[in-house]
């Protein structure tokens, strides 16, 4: 139905059906998606802040027993961002998950959810949100990852948890 101002010479567009059935590809889904993205780089940077704040000895730790590895991985990411190459890619795997299942990070985990623990469960929240919600385009085994940790992540969080789920995440990009 069209409705015409004539003062103010502006014609309104009134849509008679539905409003509840809207496409993923709809503006105001387009909307709500730049508001969860910019709400879920909100929380990561709070996080960020805070793990750089409160857990600064044990992420340097980290850092100094892993430069070497640290190095190796930013020049194979790099080649491959010059030229894609599968074989390079599973180094790159296996050096993040070598550097995921040390101690050192394990160190570093800790101290994140002992100082930043609201911090970290909003960004698994909204991030698992993201995975899980059916108006995103999500690979099916990123949503089943998604659906898994949603729940786990319900309850309280474990340093042995969060690593597992940055393992899982990471053997699904592969």
């Amino acid at each position: 139905m069209v409705k015409k101002d004539h003062k103010k010479k502006v014609v309104r567009v009134t849509k008679m059906s539905s409003r509840k059935s809207r496409s993923p590809s709809s503006p105001k889904n387009g909307n709500n998606h730049m508001q969860r993205a910019l709400k879920l780089l909100s929380q990561i940077n709070e996080m960020t802040s805070c793990v750089v704040k409160n857990c600064k000895k044990q992420k340097e730790e980290f850092d100094k027993k892993h430069k070497e590895k640290n190095e190796k991985l930013k020049n194979i990411l790099f080649e491959i961002a010059k030229k894609p190459s599968t074989k390079l890619t599973k180094e790159a795997l296996k050096i993040k998950l070598d550097m995921l299942k040390s101690e050192e990070k394990r160190r570093v985990v800790d101290c994140q959810l002992e100082k930043c623990y609201k911090q970290t469960k909003n960004v698994l929240q909204t991030t698992f949100e993201v995975f899980t919600d059916p108006s995103i385009p999500v690979p099916a085994k990123m949503r089943e990852l998604g659906k898994k940790y949603k729940e786990i992540f319900k309850k309280v969080i474990t340093a042995k948890q969060l690593i597992q789920s940055d393992i899982d995440t990471l053997k699904i990009k592969k």
